[in-house]
């Protein structure tokens, strides 16, 4: 949508309360909607930005900015410097540690790895770096009875197959100031067992850091270029959602997943 659309949509927009519709699906407030694209706008910049600037990123009238920034201001979550410029609160990043303190990686990851596995049907782990080399932290395995047999556990060279081709890749350089769809995806056949094939791609934390590395494998075989197609983008998809689970920059895999035009 663009900014003038956006705005032409923003005027017809009522600011109803109303949380459900007549098939009890849930509906969006307008209002809260607006509040949160404001402070959305931060997210892709290490700069304060102007009421202009917000203006433009957000697709919202300036008037409607001010009355927003006005109340997130006053709840913590927006500060306004003197010449006007606004930047994020603290409020934000006291969610940010509580929503941290209470993470359980076992229970966010393993829900989208049994996913993976079963939309692609080959193997799917979760992969991080240590003392270098890649151990594999969780795993699903594929339902066929042809597949490759790696555990929770596991140790393999950093560098070698999709997962430790991702973890090379990024280990040293995963912060935001990368260009968006960067290198995001790693297809590895043979590798490591000459046999198998595998797709790979990074999951990021706090701050842009490397978090894991996201991994569907299994035989070579049926890893065709129709396979390869479909596993890629559900391996994107899905290191998409982890990452913006552990409070990382989903946005990253935007560019990648934009629908083909």
């Amino acid at each position: 949508m663009t900014v003038r659309e956006k705005r032409e949509s923003q005027s017809k927009k009522a600011v109803s309360v109303d949380v459900s519709d007549q098939d009890g699906g849930a509906k969006t407030v307008a209002a809260v909607e607006r509040a949160l694209d404001v402070l959305d706008a931060f997210l892709t910049t290490r700069e304060t930005l102007s009421l202009a600037e917000l203006a433009e990123r957000t697709g919202l009238y300036k008037s409607t900015i001010l009355r927003l920034t006005q109340t997130l201001a006053a709840r913590g979550y927006i500060l306004r410097h003197a010449d006007g410029a606004y930047q994020v609160g603290a409020k934000p990043f006291r969610l940010g540690a509580h929503y941290q303190r209470n993470l359980r990686p076992r229970e966010l990851i393993m829900p989208v790895l049994e996913r993976l596995s079963d939309e692609t049907g080959e193997s799917a782990s979760f992969n991080i770096v240590q003392d270098n080399v890649r151990v594999v932290l969780f795993r699903v395995d594929s339902k066929q009875i042809i597949r490759d047999h790696l555990y929770a556990g596991d140790v393999r060279p950093m560098g070698l197959g999709s997962a430790g081709r991702v973890l090379t890749t990024f280990a040293a350089g995963a912060r935001t100031d990368r260009p968006a769809g960067d290198n995001l995806l790693a297809v590895a056949v043979g590798e490591i067992e000459k046999d198998m094939a595998g797709i790979g791609a990074p999951v990021f934390g706090l701050d842009g850091d490397l978090a894991g590395a996201l991994s569907v494998s299994g035989p070579r075989f049926r890893f065709t270029p129709e396979a390869v197609q479909l596993i890629s983008r559900k391996v994107l998809e899905a290191a998409a959602e982890l990452t913006q689970g552990l409070g990382g920059p989903a946005e990253r895999f935007d560019a990648v997943l934009a629908p083909q035009q």
